[in-house]
């Protein structure tokens, strides 16, 4: 593979079923039982009877993934009876750090789940933390404390960029072709995790060329700008691939210069990348997207709020790291209503949840 680094510059039942009892005549109908409902009712209530106050750290919010996995671990917390509270620190670590100092010297919190921007730079911060007796979840990016209680996502970054490359390297069957990989953030722990799969996929195809954009951040803007400057320098390019947030400026880009072409006709610039948002399986749809690397941000916050369930309330011992494989979707898996990209968003409290004896780890009962 020919590498070229380019710098040029993303219960509510019992409303919709109550029933009319039978009465005998002059008695007045026994009012209706409330159905028992979740079994998540009262397991985030401590031994005191206060609730968990749980502190979720947020590296970033504007973007769908955390915003998703946020809400809905705090919408699943707060059924539970706890306290939930979301800290965006919009990538500013320093931010993050004294979160973290504040909330434990003040006594204010019993547990963190983080996805916090530099999975090295918060282990001061964590360590802290743990040791005052603070629970710590990191979800989707591996914490780099061994003091962690647990860690609930993909098994590793790389996981999550390999897929979409071999769907790509699948899709050349063989015939030469030129790449742009768009970067989010250099340095940036997912960043480089899922640059390490894209690159591992495409090792020993000396028929890749492969081309890397500058810094984007994920922002929009920038993507278009570094596909729009890509393509005046190397016109010539057949495939792109990108690592995460920001891919909307990709089709701006195309539609820029004239090169937006559906799948299965001629000129057709070959799209894959990480994510599986609503947007994106909308592209899918529409035959721009070839492929995306579907990492399930609800999936991520039920194990998480059940693995914190389980161990940090009930005591129960849990594995260090719960993992799953990522799904690769397509367009023939596009339409499947457990996709990610297809679940109702802002409804998080009408979001269901799985009872554990239907299978899910773990499975925590008083």
């Amino acid at each position: 593979m020919n590498r070229k680094i380019l710098v040029v510059g993303s219960s509510i039942v019992l409303a919709l079923c109550i029933m009319l009892l039978g009465c005998e005549a002059k008695e007045p109908a026994p009012p209706p039982t409330a159905p028992t409902g979740s079994f998540l009712e009262g397991m985030c209530i401590k031994d005191n009877g206060e609730p968990l106050d749980v502190h979720y750290l947020a590296n970033f919010l504007f973007v769908d993934w955390p915003v998703v996995n946020s809400q809905l671990a705090k919408s699943l917390i707060e059924r539970a009876g706890g306290r939930c509270t979301i800290h965006d620190s919009n990538m500013d670590q320093p931010t993050e750090l004294a979160t973290v100092q504040d909330l434990v010297s003040a006594g204010k919190v019993d547990v963190f789940i983080s996805h916090c921007s530099d999975i090295h730079g918060i282990i001061p911060a964590t360590e802290h933390a743990v040791d005052a007796g603070v629970d710590w979840y990191a979800v989707d990016m591996l914490n780099g404390s061994p003091k962690i209680t647990g860690y609930i996502g993909v098994r590793g970054q790389p996981s999550l960029g390999r897929p979409a490359a071999e769907a790509m390297v699948e899709y050349f069957d063989g015939q030469p072709f030129t790449v742009l990989e768009i970067w989010g953030s250099l340095g940036m722990g997912i960043c480089e995790g899922r640059h390490e799969g894209i690159m591992d996929a495409m090792a020993g195809h000396d028929e890749i060329t492969m081309l890397e954009t500058g810094e984007t951040g994920f922002e929009i803007e920038k993507v278009m700008n570094e596909v729009v400057d890509a393509f005046q320098a190397h016109p010539d390019i057949d495939a792109i691939i990108y690592q995460s947030a920001g891919m909307e400026g990709i089709w701006r880009a195309l539609e820029q210069i004239d090169r937006l072409v559906p799948a299965g006709k001629s000129g057709h610039i070959a799209v894959f990348g990480v994510d599986a948002t609503p947007i994106e399986l909308d592209y899918v749809r529409d035959g721009y997207l070839d492929a995306v690397t579907e990492h399930h941000a609800g999936l991520v916050a039920e194990l998480a709020v059940k693995v914190m369930i389980a161990h940090s309330v009930l005591g129960e011992e849990t594995p260090k790291e719960v993992t799953f494989l990522p799904k690769l979707v397509t367009k023939e898996n596009v339409d499947d209503p457990a996709n990610f990209g297809n679940l109702p968003r802002e409804n998080w409290d009408e979001w269901p949840v799985m009872d554990p004896d239907d299978g899910w780890f773990p499975t925590p009962h008083r």
